[in-house]
Order: structure tokens, then sequence, then C-alpha cells
């Protein structure tokens, strides 16, 4: 893979500084792991890798250690918290130390342990996680694009419309009818994709281009707008000049910008995909 197929995994342009790059990782793991995806871990654990890979091969470090993973230090010289002053205040200056009954105190210990290991062992088929699967598999590749097909073939029944509120008129000088491509409306972007492909039952965006397209790593040549666009296309929605102006019936928002056209797209999607759709894909 070219450099251009890991800055878009970031969001980055082709030369970001190596603050640049650690910037928009931290931002898209942020998101990922917010709120927002706690019921979605397989599609989290994906993105996530994505984004460690991605920051590995531009800047050629490896990935940051958040402080919840980091090693704590020893805690010589360090003052005991408060829950156990008194078992150091307390305890005897010289202590006779038994070492047969350590040893004893030791190997049971040990004999504890190792009977923990087997259990846990032979029972790890039935422990590990039911997404622990690898994401580059075909099984997985074919789901997303039958994730896509899913709603393909039943985008004229989505209700638009009938979720919108245009009993008021809104000034067109209120309304921004230009897209603009800076870097902050991009990195919104990218994240409104993220959910309103989640909402329609999608796992990978890259690989439902893909399917879309049936260009292999199309994904990673065109813009995140376009993507939207793409997105846009799928559930059949109308365009943004259609329903600017009008109230999110879902959320109360009015659609004064291209992003509030996408949060109304996903709230559609997320409200109405597995009425009109069925059961979702499995993965």
């Amino acid at each position: 893979m070219d450099r251009k197929y890991y800055c878009r995994i970031l969001g980055v342009k082709d030369g970001a500084t190596d603050e640049d790059i650690k910037r928009a990782y931290e931002e898209r793991k942020k998101r990922l792991r917010s709120s927002d995806y706690s019921d979605e871990p397989e599609y989290v654990e994906q993105k996530l890798k994505e984004l460690d890979e991605a920051y590995r091969i531009l800047t050629g470090n490896t990935v940051p250690i958040s402080p919840s993973r980091k090693q704590i230090k020893g805690s010589n010289g360090r003052k005991p918290s408060r829950r156990y002053e008194h078992t150091f205040k307390d305890r005897p200056a010289k202590v006779e130390i038994n070492s047969k009954g350590i040893k004893s105190a030791i190997a049971a210990v040990v004999s504890v342990i190792l009977a923990i290991a087997s259990v846990s062992i032979s029972s790890c088929d039935t422990q590990t996680p039911d997404y622990d699967y690898d994401y580059d598999d075909l099984t997985y590749i074919e789901a997303n694009g039958q994730a896509v097909e899913r709603v393909l073939n039943r985008e004229e029944e989505y209700n638009f419309f009938g979720n919108l509120d245009g009993s008021y008129t809104v000034p067109d000088d209120m309304i921004n009818w230009e897209f603009e491509e800076d870097d902050e409306i991009m990195d919104e972007l990218w994240s409104l994709n993220q959910d309103l492909a989640y909402s329609l039952g999608i796992s990978s965006l890259s690989y439902a281009i893909d399917s879309y397209t049936g260009i292999e790593d199309y994904y990673y040549e065109i813009s995140d707008y376009d993507i939207s666009q793409m997105l846009t296309d799928i559930m059949g929605a109308p365009y943004f000049e259609d329903v600017a102006g009008l109230m999110n019936m879902y959320s109360g928002e009015i659609i004064l910008d291209y992003e509030s056209y996408i949060r109304f797209l996903t709230d559609v999607a997320y409200n109405q995909t597995d009425e009109i759709c069925g059961e979702p894909v499995t993965y």
C-alpha cells in the first residue's frame, strides 16, 4: 500500500507532519472509544487496528501508549496510599521470618495458580469473543458487500420527507449551500460517514465502497465528501438542496449545512433500516 492509502485512514494529507498524524490518530481513537460505538466492539476493534497500522506506516514509530496502559513505576520512596497507611505504621520494626512456612505458602499459591491456568486453557474456546476474526477474511469482505445490497434493494422504502418539518420559512442566507473542504469539516465528515455506515448496517466503509463501485481500494482514492455522496445514493436519499431549511424531526435540528444533512440521514438510517431491510448482515 502507498502512503495515500494510510493517509485516507487517518484523514490527513500526504506530507503531513508526525504531529499532525499523531493528532488525527488520537482524535479518531477517542471518537471510536466514545459511547457512540459502545454497542459495536467488533467495528471498533477493526477500526483501531486500521488506525494503528496507518500510524506505524506513516510515522515509522510504534503507536503511542495511552496513560491507562503505561506501566506503573515501583513504589520505592513513594508514600503508601491513605487506605493502607495503618498497615505500614503498625508493622513491627523487625519480623522473625519462618523460611519453611514461607516456602510452604509459596508452593500452595503456585499450585492454585497452575490449577486456574489449566482450567482457563481448557475452556479458552468458550471464552473467545465471537468477533475475534480476521478482517481481511473473504467472508467479512463479502458480508460488507451484502450489507450494501441489503439497503440498495429496499432504498425506495425509506421515508425521508415524512420525518421533516417545513411549516416555517428559513431565509436562504442562513443556509450554507456550499460545502467547504477544510481540515476541520473534513474530519467531522469522516466521523459522520462512519456513523451513517454503522446505521445502515455496514461494518467497513472501505469494503462497502469497493463493493458498490467494483473498484478495489477505491475508498482510499476519493474524499470523505465523495464517500458521503455514495452513501446517500446507496440509501436513495434526497439531495441536500431538496431538504435544506427543513427541520429534522428526530433531533429538532434545522438542516442548514451539509453536516446537519448527513446527521439527518443517519437518524433516518438508524430508525428505519432494520425495519425496512430485515435482519442485519452477520459478519
